[in-house]
């Protein structure tokens, strides 16, 4: 899984489609030492599953979310 981004708080990850189909475009978001995660879908940023996000992480991934869809869409053809 590549890491997509990283602003030395937030890490943001994106798996690749490989031979497990991903429907949902999403990626997954580490904080406080990987203790804290959660995935999130693009391009709405709605936590799918685990911790609620910090409004830090929010605007940081707004703020990239046009590289973490193409990201998506470059690992997920």
């Amino acid at each position: 899984m590549p890491k997509i981004l990283d602003n030395g708080r937030f890490r943001v990850y994106i798996y690749a489609n490989d031979d497990n189909p991903h429907h949902l475009p999403h990626c997954h978001v580490y904080w406080d030492g990987d203790d804290k995660a959660s995935v999130v879908s693009l391009p709405d940023l709605a936590v799918i599953a685990g911790d609620d996000l910090p409004k830090a992480a929010r605007r940081f991934l707004q703020a990239n979310v046009s590289i973490l869809m193409a990201a998506w869409r470059r690992l997920n053809p």
